[in-house]
């Protein structure tokens, strides 16, 4: 059994909060997966057949790093306030990361003691990576290897325009937690022989982009995503040429440049929801261009393999490439556009 390194303590309600801030924790003190516990995210959760309370009051004293979110939530979780309290009679590194609107009047005892950190606030998010790196006796990445997911962890539900509801959908980019779902839509929808993407792999391309999949949820469920992101021109040579789409890997936000392309890889949604499809579309569309201001793309670019995916591209004015199944658009053909594909994607070529 690996030593846990860095503890999350954290209500199951702010499960998407604390998914961030441990796929934070990981890529910027480059630390596997399993040296973090979080036990409600995919990837972090305690080992199936355990005795669950066992595991925890070990972990809980026994991690170099103690972690504890505050929220509303988990100042009214039991669980929360038993680790937090077990941590303290330790007398080990503690940090309470507090989460905005949280009553802070409500933090009395040795609790109200103590240095607390905002989630909020991207400065006192890298003192924290500074701080726990010291603890565990780890150098930081560069700073700008993690600086995109500091923001994730900023924008986490409050002052987020892509996670706010829409009538009974909500549209946002994904973290490393709604992977699982993602694949399992993924199999559904194309079947588990053609379907070659990993999880492993997946998570691979969040890692270096964190913003290449963009999700639509009804009810808590993953309903549809897109993964679209920027590549090279010799990945985009490779795919043309029509070789194995898993040996290309995404440019990092901050990597893509005037050669690169935008690469839509793929729109899936489930079929009771497809009715939303192109409101989702939209949606990511958006997304993508507030993702990466300011980038003049070579082209945007897909492949094309099925009739409703050729009929999609044809209709949105995309052009055919040769005799090959990759569709593209460039600034040039933007404007031969009908008006209302010219609006559609504007977001990503203006």
């Amino acid at each position: 059994m690996n030593a846990i390194r860095i503890f999350i303590s954290h209500s199951s309600e702010d499960q998407h909060l604390a998914g961030r801030l441990a796929h934070l924790l990981c890529i910027s003190l480059r630390l596997q997966p399993e040296l973090v516990r979080c036990s409600s995210v995919d990837g972090y959760r305690l080992p199936a057949g355990i005795e669950v309370n066992k595991r925890l009051r070990e972990e809980v004293c026994d991690a170099d790093a103690f972690i504890c979110i505050l929220s509303n939530a988990s100042l009214s979780s039991t669980y929360v306030l038993f680790e937090l309290g077990a941590r303290w009679g330790c007398g080990r590194y503690l940090v309470p990361l507090v989460t905005p609107g949280t009553r802070l009047s409500e933090l009395r005892g040795p609790l109200s003691g103590l240095n607390i950190l905002r989630a909020d606030n991207p400065a006192q998010l890298s003192q924290l990576i500074s701080d726990v790196g010291s603890i565990i006796c780890v150098q930081s990445a560069p700073k700008e290897a993690y600086q995109a997911l500091i923001d994730e962890v900023v924008n986490t539900r409050w002052g987020d325009p892509f996670g706010l509801p829409s009538d009974k959908y909500r549209f946002r980019r994904a973290d490393a937690c709604d992977i699982n779902q993602i694949h399992q839509l993924a199999v559904e929808i194309y079947g588990p022989t053609r379907y070659a993407f990993t999880k492993d792999r997946l998570r691979e391309w969040l890692q270096i982009n964190p913003k290449c999949f963009f999700v639509m949820v009804s009810r808590e469920n993953i309903v549809g995503y897109i993964d679209a992101f920027p590549i090279s021109d010799e990945h985009y040579d490779h795919l043309l040429a029509a070789k194995d789409e898993r040996q290309i890997t995404p440019q990092g936000v901050h990597a893509a440049g005037p050669e690169s392309s935008f690469y839509i890889a793929s729109i899936v949604v489930a079929p009771d929801h497809r009715g939303n499809v192109l409101r989702f579309i939209e949606k990511a569309l958006r997304f993508y261009g507030k993702a990466y201001p300011n980038k003049a793309w070579k082209r945007i670019c897909a492949l094309a393999y099925t009739a409703n995916g050729v009929k999609w591209v044809e209709r949105k004015g995309m052009l055919r490439v040769r005799n090959t199944e990759m569709w593209h658009i460039d600034r040039q053909n933007l404007s031969t556009l009908r008006e209302g594909n010219r609006a559609f994607w504007r977001p990503l070529l203006c």
